[in-house]
């Protein structure tokens, strides 16, 4: 298989929004990620717990997100809020596999900025790169049973429910989806324009 460039995983596309905009994460974004990040109610239905001191965040940035382009994965994209000038979320394709062309899609968000469309937004443009930027087949989600804000973000994007497992990790139900990229430009058909020759890995 063809070797993935480090550059192209982490230089995505800048994506724009009318109160936010979405870019690679950057070491400085550790500072937001932890104000949020410190939030049980934000974290709870996450893999990992919430940060008790600015330096555990610190930490974890690198190692989360600022490495997996060196590790064969694409950047995270941060969500910054263009009033507040803060990273107010996360937006990421993980588990990837270039070979069978899929990837799972993961995401969190500030409390603060609950209720007001931006995960929906987010999600749908991180879709489109997901399909056009790579060219991803198959992309999957998933979420705890108990977990019904991410249910209604997965379903306004068009997923299709698989199953539910119980998972190890979480010791909980979770559900499973998918959105296959031909069922995806059947529904965006405007966003299949200009896909061609974008897959630069």
């Amino acid at each position: 298989m063809k070797m993935h460039n480090a550059y192209y995983l982490k230089s995505l596309p800048h994506l724009d929004f009318k109160d936010f905009f979405m870019r690679p994460v950057k070491f400085k974004d550790y500072i937001d990620l932890y104000d949020y990040g410190k939030d049980a109610e934000v974290v709870k239905y996450l893999s990992w717990d919430a940060y008790l001191t600015l330096e555990e965040a610190k930490n974890a940035i690198t190692p989360v997100f600022l490495e997996r382009p060196q590790n064969g994965q694409p950047a995270a994209y941060a969500l910054v809020h263009k009033a507040d000038h803060k990273m107010i979320g996360t937006c990421d394709l993980m588990h990837v596999d270039f070979a069978k062309k899929t990837a799972e899609i993961g995401f969190c968000l500030h409390k603060s900025y609950w209720n007001k469309g931006y995960m929906t937004q987010a999600l749908d443009a991180l879709i489109h790169v997901g399909f056009c930027y790579f060219n991803f087949k198959t992309i999957f989600i998933r979420h705890l049973k108990d977990n019904i804000a991410s249910k209604r973000v997965i379903e306004k994007n068009n997923f299709t429910f698989l199953e539910e497992s119980y998972d190890e990790q979480y010791k909980a139900i979770l559900l499973s989806y998918r959105l296959d990229q031909d069922t995806f430009f059947k529904t965006h058909p405007k966003k299949k324009d200009g896909c061609h020759g974008k897959n630069r890995l």
